[in-house]
């Protein structure tokens, strides 16, 4: 049995195994001209399509601001969750190129992040 060639994979991550993973998922994709969507800043930048969704660094940045409180002496349970407040387009024009197809114009102004 064939199973049909996918048309584009679209990966959503974000715990810390699947952001050690990263080149052993982006580098298949990226070698058999699979365009891939990823929800993780870092990603696009391998490689890959476009991104959509927070940067693991500003997520570390802030689990290290709560550990920081806490080592000054403040009570774990007084510390606010914190959530991602900013999310980033990121499209990677290059990888655009390299699949033959053409850089969509009208998204180019809606991504916060272009790489060349």
């Amino acid at each position: 049995m064939t199973l049909p060639r996918p048309a584009f994979l679209a990966c959503a991550g974000a715990d810390a195994m699947f952001s050690a993973l990263q080149t052993k998922i982006v580098a298949p994709a990226a070698r058999g001209g699979l365009p891939a969507i990823y929800n993780l800043r870092e990603f696009a930048s391998d490689r890959d399509l476009m991104s959509h969704g927070p940067s693991i660094r500003d997520a570390y940045a802030g689990a290290a601001m709560s550990a920081d409180r806490v080592l000054e002496g403040a009570n774990p349970a007084d510390i606010p969750a914190v959530q991602p407040v900013r999310s980033a387009r990121v499209i990677n024009v290059a990888t655009v190129r390299s699949l033959g197809a053409p850089v969509p114009q009208e998204l180019l102004p809606r991504v916060d992040t272009v790489i060349q």
